[in-house]
């Protein structure tokens, strides 16, 4: 993935969550502290200036606000997408294995299946998973 667009996204979900307290009546500084993090920390990420943002950071302040850490992250996305735009498969740095639906590059112990699983599958029992684009 775009380094570039990472971070942005790291920056748009710590902005969503900053906007989840600010709602709930809390300070970005009370949720970093409840969080585990030191207001500074939450302050980089929400200028672009951290990083990428650890899922269990993630987590465990969507808990403290009683978010739903998917649709936070789904709102995040959203946000990314109409200002910066699609993916494209160049920047994602991701091949498709045509029919297979997952890209050659799957880590090892990934919950995904790599290629040749996905191969080993979709010889026995037909497509692997829904292509990528």
């Amino acid at each position: 993935m775009n380094d570039d667009r990472g971070q942005a996204f790291s920056r748009y979900v710590a902005i969503e969550l900053v906007a989840s307290a600010k709602r709930q009546g809390m300070t970005a500084g009370r949720l970093a502290a409840l969080s585990g993090m030191h207001p500074v920390t939450l302050s980089n990420y929400v200028h672009g200036n951290g990083g990428a943002m650890a899922q269990s950071v993630v987590l465990r302040a969507c808990e403290v606000l009683g978010e739903d850490p998917g649709a936070l992250v789904a709102r995040a996305y959203a946000a990314l997408v109409r200002d910066l735009g699609e993916a494209s498969a160049a920047q994602t740095g991701l091949t498709v294995v045509e029919g297979e639906g997952y890209p050659d590059d799957t880590p090892p112990g990934s919950p995904s299946p790599g290629p040749q699983t996905a191969r080993r599958r979709a010889g026995r029992r037909g497509p692997a998973g829904p292509a990528l684009s």
